[in-house]
């Protein structure tokens, strides 16, 4: 067999046709093979021109005309060079065919190029498996980022509810209740405890999933987190009958730089699921310093794994035994997410057991010297902090939410600075020295992203003052985003006692922080007044839940009702024009602060229509908002309503002594003067004085609403009300 025939036996065995161009002759020759693959009646020679013309009409890639002249005018070196090294060819049928062309020049002995000779490779269906796995992967792709986002979702909305149910039964179990009564509140607890606890799993799961996840270094005590660890689950083994035994080595550290809240969540599921599967026997902790590495173990005698099950140990939702262990509450994701972290820590664990006898944990983090400084603000949580001198800006463009930030920070004797947007709060940076600035994420005109940046560009650096985000926004990579995006450190809504303490103690002066030990037993719930008692009959309206945020302060929640009846008037009217010009941005911020005002009242079901209009105005459904709109203003002016026949009842006019209007005018020089920088603390002030006498009608009714368009942070309007008021007092009075 000549090597001709040879080659072309082994191209008919393959998807590969031979082609060349002969200049010399000007004409094509491709083969029979081209000619029905492309369902031609041809021969194997074809002239240039024609050749040309079929380039033209199968591969769209030739139809320029650069291609047909360098082709008609002999010029190879240009065609070769222009020649794509793929070509997709459209058959007569209409199919496509996916082709690889190689392509070499001969020269003749003058060395002018007389003929180009190539190789055609049919490789559709490499391409189109290709395609089907790319498709495939990015099917499966969308469909974890969909399942991270249903979880995220789902667990943050569930979060709302558990943690009022959890937050009531720590107030029952305060009271004088039998012990039937007290039995049955600690079971709703533990139960409710529980159930937060898969919450948060699904929660951190897909925060994880999704890529929005980085740790927060920063020093910490390690000594004293393991102690804590130690005091945890030594009741809880011992309410087994289990033996729990902590035991650290000499050389541990005391101060660590990591992410200590992660380190406690990894230590946490291990040491969980020792005692939750340890029967009888002990489970031992281990901790030490090995190699220059952190060094934790977890030994249990409990019922242990089976040699196969070791293998998909860290895998998802995977629950081992689970007719042995159908009394145990979890969701397999202990090990999987604590897996995860250990290897974004960079460090290794590893299990060993043998099933019936327990089972062994050793986990090794890298280990990095820390300082004591910064680790003393974690040591907050034992005590009562208290930081009369601090100076602190908080930004947010809703009252209600100002008023609730105000009182918590109260609870730390801490008489804080305001600001209702954006803009305000960088005028008030830039003339004020603060030790701390809250800075609501969510607000029109400038947001506090946008704030944040515009003060980062003048030279306030990270950490001078620390700008902490504020938002109801706490779903899977919001703290990770704010953080990227340069906000010191994140603070969820609705605002947490014990999380604001921990922002407070982080990032407050350490000379301006005072800590007394919280050893003397909390005062009793102060008995509800009669508004309140009236308050808690209206439908929808957990008295209980805006109480709880505000640390008990049944004048301040009587504040908050006030403030909100007042803004919610304005706040639909702006929702319903930010509806009908279709202003979807300014929709979804005004719905965004009234959830969140909904909820520090109190009214959960109604900031739960407030949450999902919100997701439909920032996903830009329209027609969706459309019909869920009224559905919330309804409920909104149904509200107001009842808080106004509630201080229509409650509310009887107070005796004033007559005001003198001389003193009237010139006190409103001054709330001019105030009302134009923007200052809303001394603007108050002054209204409170004026409006503790009597001026007579209309004057007071005029004062009195400028004095709500203050409430509502109008500054406008309370400016041209001042006005008013000022041309209303008698020339010969003055």
């Amino acid at each position: 067999m000549t090597i001709a025939r040879r080659l072309e036996v082994a191209l008919s065995a393959s998807d590969a046709v031979v082609w060349e161009i002969d200049f010399n002759e000007g004409d094509v020759f491709f083969g029979d093979r081209i000619a029905k693959m492309l369902g031609l009646g041809l021969g194997d020679r074809l002239p240039i021109a024609q050749f040309s013309a079929l380039l033209a009409a199968f591969q769209e890639g030739f139809a320029g005309s650069k291609y047909e002249n360098a082709l008609n005018r002999g010029d190879a070196e240009t065609f070769n060079r222009l020649s794509p090294p793929e070509l997709t060819l459209t058959l007569a049928d209409g199919q496509k065919r996916f082709c690889r062309n190689y392509s070499k020049t001969l020269r003749g002995e003058d060395g002018r190029i007389e003929r180009l000779t190539g190789l055609l490779v049919d490789v559709t269906p490499h391409i189109m498996t290709q395609r089907e796995l790319t498709a495939a992967k990015e099917a499966a792709e969308e469909a974890n980022k969909a399942k991270s986002r249903f979880l995220s979702n789902m667990s943050h909305e569930i979060r709302t509810p558990m943690n009022a149910i959890i937050g009531m039964t720590d107030l029952l179990s305060n009271e004088f209740l039998s012990d039937k009564q007290s039995r049955l509140v600690r079971d709703i607890n533990a139960s409710a405890s529980s159930l937060m606890e898969i919450i948060n799993d699904l929660l951190d799961l897909s925060r994880i999933e999704s890529g929005k996840f980085d740790l927060a270094p920063a020093d910490y005590n390690l000594k004293e987190l393991l102690e804590n660890l130690n005091s945890m689950f030594l009741y809880s083994a011992n309410a087994k009958n289990v033996l729990f035994r902590f035991e650290s080595e000499a050389n541990l550290p005391e101060y660590v730089f990591g992410d200590d809240v992660r380190v406690r969540q990894v230590l946490i599921n291990i040491l969980n699921n020792a005692v939750k599967y340890t029967r009888q026997g002990a489970v031992t902790f281990l901790a030490g310093l090995d190699d220059g590495r952190l060094s934790f173990s977890v030994l249990d005698t409990g019922i242990g794994i089976r040699q196969d099950d070791l293998r998909s140990i860290f895998e998802e939702y995977t629950k081992f035994d689970p007719h042995k262990n159908r009394r145990v509450i979890g969701t397999g994701l202990g090990l999987a997410i604590t897996k995860k972290l250990v290897d974004k820590m960079e460090g290794a664990i590893n299990i060993q057991s043998e099933y019936g006898k327990g089972t062994q944990v050793h986990i090794t983090l890298p280990y990095v010297p820390g300082a004591p400084a910064e680790a003393a603000a974690n040591r907050v949580e034992f005590q009562r902090l208290s930081a009369p001198e601090a100076k602190i800006l908080v930004v947010d463009d809703k009252l209600v939410n100002l008023r609730v930030a105000a009182g918590m920070l109260e609870l730390f004797d801490i008489v804080c600075d305001l600001a209702a947007s954006g803009q305000e709060a960088v005028d008030k940076v830039r003339g004020g020295s603060y030790d701390l600035v809250l800075m609501d994420q969510m607000m029109p005109d400038m947001d506090g992203l946008e704030a944040m940046r515009l003060l980062r560009s003048e030279g306030f650096t990270r950490g001078r003052p620390p700008i902490v985000a504020l938002t109801a926004n706490a779903v899977s990579g919001a703290r990770e985003f704010l953080l990227e995006a340069g906000m010191d450190d994140f603070l969820p809504k609705p605002i947490d006692k014990s999380q604001l303490c921990q922002i407070l103690a982080k990032w407050l002066p350490p000379e301006k922080m005072i800590f007394t030990r919280s050893e003397s037993a909390a005062p009793a719930d102060e008995p509800w007044s009669p508004f309140l008692k009236e308050a808690a009959r209206i439908e929808g309206l957990d008295v209980a839940e805006g109480l709880a945020l505000l640390g008990g302060k049944q004048e301040a929640y009587r504040d908050l009702l006030r403030v909100l009846m007042q803004t919610m008037p304005r706040i639909a009217d702006v929702m319903r024009e930010a509806l009908e010009t279709d202003q979807m941005r300014l929709l979804a911020i005004e719905v965004h602060g009234l959830k969140g005002s909904l909820r520090h009242v109190g009214a959960l079901a109604l900031a739960e229509k407030a949450l999902e209009l919100e997701q439909n105005a920032k996903a830009g459904d329209i027609g969706v908002c459309v019909e869920k709109l009224p559905a919330l203003l309804e409920g909104v002016q149904a509200l107001e309503r009842h808080f106004r026949r509630l201080f229509e009842d409650f509310e009887v006019p107070e005796h004033r002594p007559a005001g003198d209007p001389q003193v009237l005018r010139h006190g409103l020089v001054i709330l001019s003067e105030c009302l134009e920088e923007f200052d809303f603390t001394a603007a108050k002030e002054i209204l409170s004085h004026l409006s503790a006498f009597d001026y007579g009608e209309p004057l007071n009714e005029r004062l009195a609403h400028a004095e709500n368009m203050v409430d509502v942070f109008d500054f406008a309007s309370a400016s041209s009300t001042v006005e008013e008021l000022g041309g209303m007092i008698a020339p010969e009075t003055a």
